[in-house]
C-alpha cells in the first residue's frame, strides 16, 4: 500500500511539473514564427548594407535577432554572425505589452536551441497602460481645470 501511495505521489508531482513548465516557455515542437509589431523592432544594417531586425532586451542590456538571415541589396540572404542571440518563439501575455521570448543562438543562418532553456519576459514599447496612464490622464485634467480657472479670472 505504501508503495502504491509513493508511486501516486511521484506521478502527481511529475504531471504537475510538466504543466507548470509548459506555459512558461515554448519548446521547438511548439515553435511559432516570430510575429511582433513592427513598431517594437529595430531595423539594423551592417557594413555590407545587409538589413535585419532586432528586438531590444533592456533588462539583459542586449538585442535579440528576429531572423538569423540578413537581406542584402543583391537579393541574397547572408547569415547573421554565429553566436548571436535570437528569438525562437514568442508567447503573448494577454492584456499587456509583455511577451515571453524563448531565446536561441544563431548558427549558419538558423536560430537553434541552446543547451539550456532561456526564457525572457520583454515589455514591448506601446501605449501607456495601467497606473502610469491613469496618472497622466489625471495630470491633463488638472491642467485643463487650471486653464479654465485662469480664463475666468
Amino acid at each position: 500500500m505504501l508503495s502504491l501511495k509513493l508511486t501516486l505521489v511521484v506521478l502527481i508531482l511529475e504531471i504537475g511539473e510538466r504543466v507548470l513548465c509548459a506555459g512558461s516557455c515554448a519548446t521547438d515542437a511548439e515553435s511559432s514564427p516570430v510575429n511582433l509589431p513592427p513598431s517594437s523592432l529595430i531595423n539594423t544594417t551592417d557594413d555590407k548594407k545587409c538589413r535585419y531586425q532586432v528586438l531590444a532586451d533592456l533588462v539583459n542590456m542586449g538585442f535579440l535577432t528576429v531572423d538569423c538571415t540578413k537581406v542584402c541589396p543583391t537579393g541574397e540572404g547572408s547569415p547573421v554572425t554565429n553566436g548571436e542571440s535570437c528569438i525562437l518563439t514568442v508567447t503573448w501575455s494577454p492584456g499587456s505589452n509583455d511577451v515571453t521570448v524563448s531565446v536561441g543562438t544563431c548558427e549558419n543562418g538558423t536560430c537553434v536551441t541552446p543547451g539550456k532553456s532561456d526564457c525572457r519576459t520583454i515589455t514591448l514599447p506601446g501605449p501607456y497602460s495601467g497606473e502610469e496612464g491613469e496618472e497622466e490622464e489625471e495630470d491633463e485634467e488638472e491642467e485643463e481645470e487650471e486653464e479654465v480657472e485662469k480664463k475666468k479670472e
